[in-house]
């Protein structure tokens, strides 16, 4: 992911500026390394540890703690001022779900140059998708349900209060490591939205960027329908179903080739994917959650 910087001050600029807005620098090309080093507010940021659509996350040291944390820096060219508002206000909420199964979230800022960014607990680990990677024929049902039920668990809380993650999918289930024991966790709540923020079409930004993972959504977020709880049911079905057969349901990756390869009825087909042990409770339940018609599920 690329940014563009001054290369007198380091702020972030915005597309099209060539030059500094705060110092009147060169306006310059760089990468998510080009932050390794600074320190945004009590941050030092030490190294570049992901990569995606909306941003990047870092490695940081609280300075005074001397602590680990993970620093999410916000895509520059969605960062409006009601954008910022917006995770800012998420943030807030976020930092209110004190739950086994939920990263943390510490704090939340905005960088020189406006660029939003929010910390939360470092995790020693590796993320669903490296194991299912790992995985090609699947996990087990017994691993599968032991990691269904503790995802399940943390949007329960987060649905209880009234927010939808909107982004559930393998790379955002992280298999967290301490010592000999292990800690499922629900992270990247960086586009979650309370359920009665009235958001029409919340899959799209202004700047015509997807928000979220096509291969991972309901057909209400195809059609920009307001997204409900039964948002991330449908998208933990997809999951589990993925967990257990060892391949995503979908093939499709993009917008496009997921709208026309279909966008619901995946429920028709799913016995056929699925394991020939799947418990019939399990594939029932999977089912109803694939509904089309998010009430149903």
């Amino acid at each position: 992911m690329d940014f563009r910087l001054c290369s007198g001050c380091g702020a972030v600029a915005s597309a099209g500026e060539s030059a500094c807005t705060h110092c009147g620098g060169a306006v310059v090309a760089a990468d998510a390394s080009a932050f390794i080093g600074k320190t945004f507010g009590k941050y030092e940021l030490l190294d570049v540890i992901g990569r995606g659509g909306m941003g990047v996350v870092l490695k940081g040291r609280h300075a005074t703690l001397d602590t680990l944390v993970a620093v999410k820096l916000l895509l520059p060219g969605l960062g409006d001022p009601a954008f910022a508002e917006r995770f800012r206000r998420e943030a807030r909420l976020l930092a209110s779900l004190r739950h086994p199964n939920i990263v943390e979230v510490h704090d939340f800022d905005v960088a020189p140059g406006g660029l939003p960014y929010y910390v939360m607990e470092f995790l020693h680990g590796q993320s669903l998708a490296e194991e299912l990677a790992a995985a090609p024929r699947g996990l087990g049902w017994a691993r599968v349900l032991a990691i269904t039920r503790r995802v399940a668990d943390a949007l329960e809380v987060a649905h209880e209060h009234g927010i939808v993650h909107r982004d559930l999918k393998p790379e955002n289930i992280f298999i967290a490591r301490d010592g000999s024991r292990e800690h499922i966790k629900l992270i990247d709540f960086g586009i979650a939205r309370p359920v009665d923020e009235d958001d029409p079409g919340a899959s799209l930004t202004r700047t015509g960027h997807v928000i979220g993972t096509p291969r991972y959504f309901a057909p209400e977020q195809f059609y920009g329908y307001p997204v409900t709880p039964a948002t991330d049911q449908y998208a933990l079905a997809l999951v589990v179903a993925e967990m257990a057969s060892g391949q995503p349901l979908r093939s499709a990756q993009s917008m496009a080739e997921v709208t026309l390869d279909g966008t619901g009825h995946l429920a028709d087909t799913l016995a056929l994917r699925l394991p020939g042990d799947t418990p019939a409770a399990v594939l029932a339940a999977l089912e109803r959650a694939l509904a089309t018609d998010p009430g149903r599920r």
